[in-house]
């Protein structure tokens, strides 16, 4: 992976404000999540200046196993509160994903 072999930092931002680890929790690949926070150290508690963190964005998508990951790496934060006042659970339950709802 680029990450590792260039040795990139792993919190690096793109125009967007994106990291890797958020576009691969946004994506539901839970084994780049994994590896992103384990090898590459990335931060898994980081926030987007709306308040939404890894917990959020992968309830809003409904990914089950990137919700497993994060927590067994101590970062899934069910409590957070974004600056609109939207939660995690708001964000699972808006666009139907009643097993994340189930999860949480």
């Amino acid at each position: 992976m680029l990450v590792l072999t260039c040795k990139a930092k792993p919190d690096a931002v793109d125009e967007d404000g994106s990291t890797a680890l958020k576009l691969a929790v946004k994506s539901g690949h839970a084994g780049t999540v994994s590896m992103l926070i384990k090898e590459c150290g990335a931060n898994p508690k980081q926030k987007k200046s709306e308040g939404w963190n890894m917990t959020m964005d992968a309830a809003f998508c409904g990914h089950l196993k990137v919700l497993d990951v994060l927590h067994r790496e101590g970062a899934a934060d069910a409590r957070t509160t974004s600056v609109d006042g939207a939660t995690v659970l708001m964000s699972a339950s808006q666009n139907g994903h009643l097993g994340v709802v189930q999860w949480l």
